[in-house]
C-alpha cells in the first residue's frame, strides 16, 4: 500500500500513489453524495447520482440557466 514515514509528528504518515489517491478521493466523494442524500430520504435514481457526482467533481460545469422571461 505505501511506506510509512517515521517522525516526530504525533500523527503518522503515508506514502501512496497518485492513482491510489484519486481513487480513495473518488469513493470518498461518492460515499459523501449517496450518505447526504439518503440522510433525506429522497428516492435516488442513477440519473441523480450520476448528475451530483458530476457537480461535485466538476463544479465549473455547474450552469445556472436563467429564465429568459424575468426581467
Amino acid at each position: 500500500m505505501g511506506n510509512v514515514i517515521v517522525s516526530s509528528d504525533p500523527i503518522p504518515m503515508i506514502s501512496i500513489s497518485v492513482e491510489e489517491y484519486k481513487a480513495l478521493l473518488q469513493a470518498q466523494t461518492e460515499l459523501n453524495v449517496i450518505y447526504h442524500k439518503s440522510v433525506n430520504g429522497d428516492v435516488y435514481d442513477t440519473g441523480t447520482f450520476v448528475q451530483e457526482m458530476r457537480n461535485a467533481i466538476h463544479p465549473i460545469l455547474n450552469i445556472k440557466q436563467e429564465d429568459t422571461d424575468a426581467e
